[in-house]
């Protein structure tokens, strides 16, 4: 970036900015998945919407919903939501730190839909990078669904990296649903 001096210039690194390290991130994971196993199709699926309007116009207002990596089987689907952030938990107003809410209803949102496409045979993941702030494996069931929030620790070696994302996906598989 141009600097503020005659001739000057201002390096920023790409950790620096949440957002592409948070595109980087997805976008490792769904490429990761699609070559180093291969017991599901893997994509960043379009979920419809399971809403009506009284004016068909009105539909046109509706965001897409599109997963980050969708894995579907003849017998199963997980959806894998990547999160990149500087803090994985959130404190307010001081308070025990928590998951984010809203990180909590895209995923009950994701499951919801994604059910009424493919059945009860379906898992959530909600995957953040590590950052420092410990290491998280939670399962809860969310919206009569299995839920995973799990944390990868990115300063590992490469194999243990490999290795412990493919144990989230089996970990998810094992897991039976509902």
């Amino acid at each position: 970036l141009p600097g503020e001096g005659d001739g000057q210039t201002k390096f920023v690194t790409v950790l620096e900015d949440e957002i592409a390290m948070a595109r980087l991130f997805e976008a490792f994971l769904r490429n990761f998945l699609q070559v180093e196993q291969d017991r599901f199709y893997v994509s960043a699926a379009h979920i419809p919407w399971s809403v009506e309007a009284e004016l068909e116009s009105d539909l046109q207002y509706i965001p897409t919903m599109r997963t980050v990596i969708t894995l579907v089987s003849d017998s199963e689907v997980i959806v894998i939501d990547a999160k990149f952030y500087r803090r994985i938990l959130h404190r307010f107003h001081g308070a025990s730190p928590k998951l984010r809410s809203g990180h909590l209803y895209q995923m009950q949102s994701y499951l919801r839909h994604t059910r009424e496409i493919y059945g009860d045979n379906v898992n959530g993941v909600l995957l953040y990078a590590s950052t420092g702030e410990g290491e998280l494996s939670l399962r809860y069931t969310l919206a009569g669904l299995p839920l995973q929030v799990r944390t990868l620790d990115l300063d590992r070696p490469w194999k243990e990296i490999a290795s412990n994302i493919l144990n989230v996906v089996k970990a998810s598989a094992e897991w039976p649903t509902q």
